[in-house]
């Protein structure tokens, strides 16, 4: 996996300002961020004693090339299984270029973590991991209820449609909140990973 500084245009130390801010204003007195590599790790709020699954939060945009192999290595390393989740809202169709219709229909979400499981992992890795489709309209109470079992919750600063932001509002709304470990990890520039269009 390259995680150089060059596959993205954000910098780790732009995302660890913007996730202290953050935690400044939800958790005083803290343990803030910590830089590791390219990854930013911000601790959880509670010690786990039933952690069973390293978690990668995927979407459908270029972001799972950074975050499935990153999170199968954590899960090796840990011992524990990898489990890719999505969050699937009831939503309407967002507007074009935002989201994929890949999951605009909740049978379409399966089909999203299959493909992205194989086109980004060795086919052994992917046939073990597991897949989990979470139904909420806010993905963040998801996300934070799932942390409660969780070794590791991964997830990429933003997606598509939060260009200019340091991070999106899946990690505003996670950042101090999850019971588990939290790694933001910068997002893809699709143009400089060779897919124009961003999406896989």
């Amino acid at each position: 996996m390259n995680t150089s500084p060059s596959s993205s245009t954000m910098r780790p130390d732009d995302i660890a300002a913007a996730i202290r801010d953050l935690l400044r204003g939800r958790r005083p007195g803290g343990a803030g961020p910590v830089i590791a590599g390219d990854a930013v790790l911000v601790p959880g709020r509670s010690p786990h004693s039933a952690a069973t699954a390293v978690v990668a939060a995927l979407d459908d945009d270029a972001n799972p090339r950074r975050i499935l192999p990153f999170s199968a290595i954590e899960a090796v390393r840990r011992g524990v299984p990898l489990r890719a989740v999505h969050v699937w809202t009831r939503h309407g169709r967002p507007p074009e270029g935002v989201r994929r219709c890949r999951h605009d229909r909740m049978t379409d979400a399966d089909l999203l973590l299959s493909q992205v499981l194989y086109d980004y992992l060795p086919v052994d890795e992917a046939d073990a991991a597991e897949r989990e489709i979470l139904y909420d309209d806010e993905p963040v109470r998801a996300l934070v209820e799932l942390s409660r079992t969780s070794a590791l919750l991964v997830l990429a600063a933003r997606g598509l449609g939060g260009a200019g932001q340091a991070v999106g509002s899946t990690v505003r709304g996670l950042v101090g909140r999850t019971h588990c470990p939290l790694i933001v990890l910068p997002p893809v520039d699709p143009i400089v990973a060779g897919d124009p269009s961003g999406a896989w």
